[in-house]
């Protein structure tokens, strides 16, 4: 038996799009290719499903599912929304326990995906800015309210639900959030109070009302000492959510099934075969059939995978993998030298050399290699343009400021009407020519006049 016999599965996408599972189709291979155990499907019932359902009057809680990057946290509630989405998709699930308890649930929703890392914008401008659109494409009239005016989110969100009502009579709005987390720990502390606020509002919602979140993030949010500042909002927020967290015992279920899968006489094989070795391991008796069915894995793997956050960046992970190479290649290299050398007869062997260079993974690290650099320069190309960003607002608040004590001491109309077009227009390119055309009038001279948008480029850059 070859170890490439042991490891068959179909490939599914590295990185789960939740955004994606609205395609029908990518959303029948989402279920049908997600794998889970009965006790995991258990789980799944009493902390998701029955916060889902609206059959029985019950205090319904909004979701969060933790998982660790890998573990199939976005797949997991791909899986959900579409069978919420679509009842025909349940044919599809492989845990036939979870079908079944997910039958009442399946097709009773509209349902609302999204992700909020990287944004900076308040969650409830967010939210509230994606209902809008999503509405828009329903058919539904709706458009955000002046935020600053809003006293009550409890009533914002009755308000949506009441438009939402008016055509989906008969069903549910749920609304999947991933990379919840990534987005907090981007807040500062007065936002991110308003953001929770926000988050326990809608979670209470869930109880009074047709709207169900489920929210995905990497680790526990609620006793996570990161939010320590926040910790007595978080009670709050938590006392309306349940949790659902993806154990490493549900990781190395997936992997024993989707990578590892065997047939019977294969484990037979291998129990045979790691008997002799279990008096050298202690422990490794009293696990055997994790041993069995994770081979050739051994199962500590799985207890290091849900410990490692770092792999939650990507560019992380790619520069782990350029270090590895790069080490790698070094060793092989050395090698091949040291062969060269030795095989010479006192001068250097090239046939040997570029017989034992590892040109593959000399390739490999040299692609490595300038992905990073060509991310350096990128990075550094963004830092350049932030500090213009701020440099020119600063500068053009303080032009602004300028305009208005002109304006004030020589009671000048031009001035005033001037001042309105910047503050109200981010075309400050147009305004500037009326800008010339005042400092003409005031006798400036003409080398000390931005008239055109490459004098302004200029000035904010630090030339002349």
């Amino acid at each position: 038996m070859k170890y490439s016999e042991l490891i068959s599965f179909k490939p599914i996408e590295s990185t789960i799009q939740l955004l994606e599972t609205a395609d029908k189709k990518v959303a029948q291979d989402m279920v049908q290719t997600y794998v889970m155990s009965d006790k995991m499907a258990e789980n799944i019932k009493a902390t998701v499903i029955d916060q889902l359902q609206m059959e029985e009057v019950v205090d319904n809680k909004a979701v969060m599912i933790v998982g660790n990057y890998g573990t199939g946290k976005s797949h997991l509630m791909s899986v959900i929304s579409a069978i919420a989405t679509d009842a025909d998709n349940l044919q599809f699930a492989q845990n036939k326990g979870f079908a079944k308890d997910m039958e009442i649930v399946a097709g009773k929703f509209e349902v609302l995906r999204l992700k909020v890392d990287g944004l900076t914008m308040p969650l409830r401008e967010i939210i509230l800015a994606e209902i809008e659109d999503d509405f828009a494409k329903r058919g539904l009239d709706y458009s955000v309210p002046d935020l600053n005016n809003v006293r009550d989110n409890a009533r914002l969100i009755k308000d949506v639900m009441q438009v939402f009502q008016s055509k989906y009579s008969d069903k549910g709005y749920l609304i999947v959030i991933d990379e919840l987390l990534s987005y907090l720990t981007s807040r500062d502390e007065k936002q991110i109070v308003l953001d929770l606020a926000f988050l326990q509002s809608m979670a209470e919602m869930c109880s009074k009302s047709r709207i169900r979140l489920i929210c995905g993030v990497q680790e526990k949010v609620f006793d996570n000492p990161r939010f320590s500042f926040v910790s007595e909002t978080l009670k709050k927020v938590g006392d309306r959510f349940t949790q659902i967290v993806i154990t490493k015992e549900a990781t190395a279920f997936v992997v024993s099934e989707r990578i590892l899968k065997k047939t019977s006489e294969q484990k037979a094989m291998i129990r045979a075969h790691l008997e002799k070795f279990s008096g050298l391991y202690g422990g490794m008796s009293s696990k055997m059939e994790d041993f069995v069915d994770l081979f050739p894995i051994h199962p500590s793997y799985i207890d290091v995978f849900n410990k490692i956050y770092v792999i939650e960046n990507r560019h992380t992970v790619k520069r782990m993998l350029t270090v590895a190479h790069g080490t790698f290649c070094l060793i092989d290299t050395g090698d091949a030298v040291i062969r060269g050398f030795a095989t010479g007869g006192g001068s250097f062997n090239v046939a040997e050399f570029a017989m034992r260079l590892n040109i593959v993974g000399v390739g490999r690290f040299a692609i490595s290699l300038y992905g990073e650099v060509d991310r350096g320069v990128q990075k550094n190309k963004e830092e350049e343009n932030v500090y213009f960003l701020m440099r020119e607002r600063i500068i053009i608040e303080d032009y602004i400021e300028g305009l208005k004590y002109l304006s004030d001491i020589y009671d000048d109309r031009d001035l005033l009407t001037f001042v309105d077009d910047l503050k109200n227009s981010d075309m400050y390119k147009t305004a500037f020519t009326k800008s010339a055309e005042l400092a003409k009038k005031r006798n400036v001279p003409a080398n000390e006049i931005l008239e055109s948008k490459a004098d302004i480029d200029s000035y904010f850059r630090g030339g002349n």
